[in-house]
């Protein structure tokens, strides 16, 4: 174009210096190349004025933050984490992320301001949308959908499919709302039924004590915060069961390990990490051992080792015989206690799998040895106590699990275990929790190899 209109104003300049009546001899300019055609997949691409939808942020509060409050530290380098406020002195500034307490030098920090509640941030955000910009309403929806706000998520997807029927992303997205909210209300039909325990200090209880309700004996279970963490640490990448990471989850990642090797630094770059699988994304965190990302991360199924040890270990066998109400799953456990009720729920499978990764004999061995799993006092306090290697004790009423070493469920454990993930993490759950007199159960005594999650 440039060409043609340059060729056209040197003719007319030209035309202007001959005298009338002189014939000038023009040369035509040879028309332009067309364009070489575009590949029929090629992306088509956006006009340069044209620039993504991004959500409308809502103004931060600066002000000093009381602990507890949600802020986001703004370091001096120009990057942002998000996290609750813990405290800050003139040397650190501590924030909690994904409930992991992190401390920045406060030489780093530029300011910390306070973030206003997420209902209300929700509100400021929605009125400066329009209506009909359906674009931003999806933004807002995952935005939702990432902060736990389901229903509000949901309500603003149907408000998109009744503009736009048949938008795909609404769908797509609708459908993730949709497990979400049901895996939502699963753990809150389950969670409840099984009571923690509330000890009390004005009375000294025995088994018989007519003061002695089951609630003081039962084993305190995980929260559904803790059952999804393990899922985390425990996932085969191989062979992962369906994970989300919300995008705000992966924004911290590219912000908090920015100039990592692993991680593009361009505008291009990070839109194409976004779009990664999940189970992609989440294999750079475990390289990048961003463990303070790993909570916000969801797994909604069991992995392979938990799935083994629901369905062949802990409802097999370990429910009706190690976790029974008569030996410890009852009121005369004594300090090693298990959940034995309701074998097949989250709560007891996680809480036992965490109990018996962490347990040890009082002479200091690990419950479940990895190094030679048939060898475990696991499996071997099961066995007849002639056969045993760790024969169990001398208690009225028990009863050999296992016929022998050979037997169904035994070979099922040792396949158990075989599926661990290894090297054992070490993961950050602290049970039993506070006030708790069940005996503390400590990480194993595991020789670890390789690089841990």
């Amino acid at each position: 174009m440039h060409g043609r209109r340059r060729a056209s104003i040197l003719l007319i300049l030209s035309a202007l210096a001959v005298p009338a009546g002189s014939v000038v001899a023009q040369e035509v300019p040879p028309p332009p190349e067309p364009p070489a055609p575009a590949p029929a997949d090629a992306p088509i691409p956006a006009p340069a004025d044209e620039q993504p939808p991004t959500l409308p942020e809502p103004p931060e509060e600066d002000a000093d933050p009381e602990p507890g409050a949600e802020v986001v530290v703004i370091l001096r380098d120009g990057g942002r984490i998000s996290g609750v406020f813990v405290a800050r002195n003139a040397d650190l500034v501590a924030v909690k992320v994904a409930g992991v307490e992190a401390r920045i030098p406060a030489a780093d920090v530029e300011r910390v301001v306070a973030r206003l509640p997420l209902e209300e941030r929700y509100r400021q955000m929605r009125a400066m949308i329009d209506e009909g910009d359906v674009e931003r309403l999806l933004l807002v929806a995952e935005w939702l959908r990432a902060n736990g706000m389901l229903d509000e998520a949901n309500a603003e997807i149907e408000h998109i499919l009744k503009l736009e029927p048949a938008n795909s992303s609404a769908a797509r997205l609708r459908g993730l709302i949709d497990n979400q909210r049901a895996l939502r209300d699963r753990q809150k039909d389950m969670l409840p039924s099984i009571p923690r325990p509330t000890p009390r200090s004005d009375i000294a209880l025995t088994p018989d004590s007519p003061e002695m309700e089951s609630s003081e004996w039962e084993t305190p279970t995980l929260s559904a915060a803790e059952i999804n963490l393990i899922r985390v640490y425990e996932l085969d990448l191989n062979d992962p069961p369906r994970v989300i990471i919300p995008r705000e989850t992966i924004e911290r990642l590219l912000t908090e390990f920015a100039g990592h090797a692993m991680l593009p630094s361009s505008r291009e770059g990070k839109a194409e990490f976004f779009q990664l699988p999940p189970e992609e994304i989440l294999a750079v965190m475990f390289k990048l051992q961003a463990r303070n990302l790993y909570g916000e991360v969801q797994v909604l199924a069991n992995p392979d080792s938990l799935r083994q040890f629901k369905d062949n270990v802990n409802r097999g066998w370990l429910s009706t015989s190690c976790a029974s109400t008569a030996c410890h799953g009852g009121p005369d456990a004594g300090g090693f206690r298990l959940v034995g009720r309701r074998p097949s729920s989250d709560a007891a499978v996680y809480t036992n799998f965490l109990i018996l990764d962490r347990a040890h004999l009082s002479s200091g061995e690990p419950l479940i040895d990895f190094e030679s799993p048939e060898r475990s006092p696991l499996l071997q306090m099961g066995l007849p106590r002639a056969d045993s290697i760790f024969p169990h004790p001398v208690v009225k009423g028990w009863n050999p699990t296992f016929r022998n070493d050979r037997a169904k469920r035994f070979l099922q454990t040792v396949e158990w275990i075989n599926s661990i993930y290894q090297p054992r993490p070490e993961i950050p759950i602290i049970y039993p929790p506070e006030g708790d007199p069940t005996e503390s159960v400590a990480p194993s005594q595991v020789p670890k190899t390789g690089i841990p999650r």
